[in-house]
């Protein structure tokens, strides 16, 4: 520890030494094993030890797993997912249910159990046509249907 010099909020402190150790923070989704250096200190009692938060990434995102499968055990469980469907399909689809599990579930409701979320679609196909089937599919004023004749 020589050339370093720590201080407090009030004084500066004189380390003794460093005590290197691995510190495992338990987790359900995956420990997280951390190489840590406590530095003892001669003048200062230490009631804590902060630890860096590089640790939280790696915690935060199993936390984002263990939601995930949370969700597919609860919501999912009496889903019929097309068995056709290829293991990649399969979990494509559950992502998208997970991303917008909003839209699909409520906190009353399950997956699927959503009532208002029907949509009546009649498609008009007698006449009078509406103004949207009568449009041509590719208008064009007629200086440009002669260049495309031309082309064409």
């Amino acid at each position: 520890m020589e050339g370093v010099q720590l201080s407090s909020a009030r004084n500066n402190v004189y380390p003794l030494g460093i005590l290197e150790t691995n510190i495992v923070f338990p987790h359900p989704a995956g420990s997280v094993k951390t190489k840590t250096d406590i530095v003892v200190m001669n003048n200062c009692k230490s009631q804590l030890i902060v630890h860096g938060n590089d640790y939280l990434n790696i915690l935060v995102s199993s936390n984002k797993d263990a939601y995930k499968e949370e969700f597919v055990i609860d919501q999912l469980v009496e889903a019929q997912i097309n068995p056709s469907l290829s293991p990649r399909m399969r979990q494509e689809l559950i992502n998208v249910l997970y991303t917008y599990k909003n839209a699909f579930t409520s906190d009353n409701e399950p997956l699927g159990a959503i009532n208002g979320h029907e949509v009546d679609i009649t498609l008009n196909i007698d006449r009078p046509y509406p103004s949207v089937l009568r449009r041509k599919a590719y208008a064009a004023s007629p200086r440009d249907r002669e260049a495309l004749a031309k082309h064409i």
